[in-house]
């Protein structure tokens, strides 16, 4: 998110000396404080500090409304600034993993814009870092990346509407049948794959006791190639589309049309892959 608290400040600042009266006085500092406390990572909307910027900033437009114009247009603009910045919010962001958490840890780094070896195996050497390909960090909060041994996943599959996206991520491939947690697997000191999988069928099957059936949101499957087919078989985002038909009528579903990692992501910028993006259903 942009500095609200600069730019508030910069739209204000012609008009400082104009500010005469308790009202005017009142709606400048409320609008800094609540702006200026916006700087940084985002957080969620304070619904009380939000409606008392909204009060104060009725109480000065109002009160100089015939008197001086240009406080209500600043006034104003901020007025507008604060429904931007409401909207943008309420547009959720959640990012499921259909795995145990255990075997999730390179794309929770990923998600926090850590640096994080994409493979622990020494004949596959490869490091991500801030600002090479692969890296992402996504903005969300601890609350909003769920697992599918997480104890509120349900709860938190029943709080997205239709202003919210699910992102399901998962390494993938053209045409595949599933999603997974290594691209290749692993092995542990005692030998069994450390690789957890999942099919369509079985992702559907994860979120049906906390998604809504009449979720209108988006789903992105953000996974390599997640949108592309193998010769005859369907891509994994189309197999899902197909399994959500039976009963997520409302939902949009994307898949990815290219290796993720190939795509030049911008720190911050959640799925800035949207030109390679397909809307599946």
């Amino acid at each position: 998110m942009k500095n609200l608290g600069r730019d508030w400040k910069n739209t204000l600042d012609p008009v400082r000396g104009e500010l005469k009266t308790q009202e005017a006085t009142r709606a400048a500092e409320t609008l800094t404080r609540y702006f200026d406390s916006l700087t940084g990572a985002e957080r969620s909307l304070n619904m009380a500090e939000f409606n008392a910027a909204l009060a104060a900033i009725d109480g000065a437009m109002v009160r100089h409304r015939s008197d001086n114009a240009r406080l209500v247009d600043v006034f104003y603009t901020g007025l507008v600034m604060l429904r931007t910045y409401e909207q943008k919010m309420k547009r959720r962001r959640v990012v499921f993993l259909p795995f145990e958490e255990s075997h999730a840890g390179n794309f929770v780094a990923a998600i926090k814009g850590q640096f994080f070896k994409s493979h622990e195996s020494e004949l596959i050497p490869f490091e991500v870092r801030p600002g090479e390909y692969g890296y992402v960090r996504w903005r969300v909060s601890d609350d909003d990346i769920l697992f599918k041994d997480s104890n509120n996943l349900n709860a938190k599959l029943a709080e997205l509407d239709k202003n919210s996206t699910l992102y399901i991520v998962g390494h993938c491939a053209p045409g595949s049948e599933c999603l997974s947690s290594e691209p290749t697997g692993r092995l542990d000191d005692d030998g069994p794959w450390l690789r957890d999988r999942v099919t369509a069928s079985g992702l559907k099957k994860l979120l049906k006791h906390g998604l809504n059936s009449g979720f209108a949101g988006k789903i992105k499957i953000f996974g390599c190639n997640s949108a592309l087919k193998e010769a005859d078989d369907e891509s994994f985002a189309e197999r899902f589309a197909a399994k959500m038909d039976t009963t997520y009528f409302s939902c949009t579903i994307y898949g990815y049309n290219r290796e993720v990692k190939k795509v030049k992501l911008r720190q911050n910028a959640m799925g800035s892959a949207k030109p390679f993006r397909e809307q599946v259903r």
